[in-house]
């Protein structure tokens, strides 16, 4: 019999990271210093469009693999994600570690491994978010994010962005 650890419940969204996929496609901008979105027409010329850079905290973030984005990664990853903010904690939880992620109105689910530092919890701790054909169930606080394949795998809506889950320590269906 299968025994579910929920580390926590809440909302999840998605992000890009990685060489181009899908919907994705980041450059690094020197200008800027920091890792932006190509346009429509894809890589710009002389731009590197799998930069390192923009491979997230771990280093091997691919928006085409079932990764996630967690709050708790590392002390450096607190400062910026500030859960306490919300009044949320998370486990610490290191580079690769999968976790089971569901999607509470689908009720499908993912493993998935950490790839990168993040949401920023402390901006979105009343983004609500309930079930079209369910709205009594309901995620409060944006506590994931996940790459586009993991979204997609548990019947996320990229157009939407968000969903009601639940993050399970063990990585089994439950």
């Amino acid at each position: 019999m299968c025994t579910c650890t929920t580390i926590n419940v809440g909302v999840a969204s998605w992000f890009c990271c990685g060489a181009p996929w899908g919907p994705c496609c980041l450059y690094y901008d020197d200008t800027q210093q920091k890792c932006v979105s190509c346009a429509d027409t894809g890589c710009p010329p002389g731009k590197n469009c799998n930069d390192s850079h923009c491979r997230g905290a771990c280093g091997n973030c691919f928006s085409g693999s079932n990764q996630y984005a967690w709050p708790n990664t590392s002390d450096g990853c607190l400062q910026i994600t500030h859960p306490d903010v919300c009044k949320l904690t998370f486990p610490r939880l290191s580079c690769g570690t999968a976790i089971n992620v569901i999607n509470r109105c689908t009720g499908r689910s993912v493993n998935a491994a950490i790839a990168d530092c993040g949401p920023r919890v402390k901006d979105y701790c009343l983004t609500v978010k309930n079930c079209p054909n369910s709205p009594l169930v309901i995620g409060i606080t944006r506590i994931i994010d996940l790459t586009p394949a993991a979204y997609l795998a548990v019947g996320g809506d990229l157009a939407i962005g968000l969903f009601p889950t639940q993050i399970n320590q063990n990585i089994t269906k439950c």
